[in-house]
Formats: C-alpha cells, structure tokens, sequence
C-alpha cells in the first residue's frame, strides 16, 4: 500500500475498529510513505500482522489502542 492515510485525522491507511467477529490477517505486505496514520487497530481482537513493514509516515506508523 502507498501514500495511505489521510492528513490531520485519526483515519490509517489500514484500520480496524471494534473488529471481533473474526480473524483479520495481514501477512508478507509493506504499507509505505502518507501523510497521516499508516495503520490503526482500536478495540478489536484476533488482528494478527506478520512479516509486514510499515515505514515513512508523517504522522504515526502503527497506532494499537483498547479502550
């Protein structure tokens, strides 16, 4: 993924919120130079990230938050 997320916002190029229904899986991916959040996981379970690189965002790259 490139030039993900969106400039002065909460809103990542890959986001997942309240997710719980099911597993979620991102695996072997670069997520690469935006201008806001590169990925974002609040409230959720089963989020899994493996061999995946996140790099060159303005803002935050990886934001894990529970409430």
């Amino acid at each position: 993924m490139y030039h993900v997320g969106q400039k002065q916002t909460f809103k990542a190029g890959l986001r997942w919120s309240g997710a719980f229904a099911s597993d979620q899986l991102v695996t072997n991916s670069v997520i690469h130079e935006g201008l806001g959040w590169g990925m974002s996981v609040t409230t959720s379970a089963k989020v899994t990230v493996k061999d995946t690189q996140v790099i060159g965002f303005k803002a935050i790259g990886i934001s894990i938050h529970a409430s």
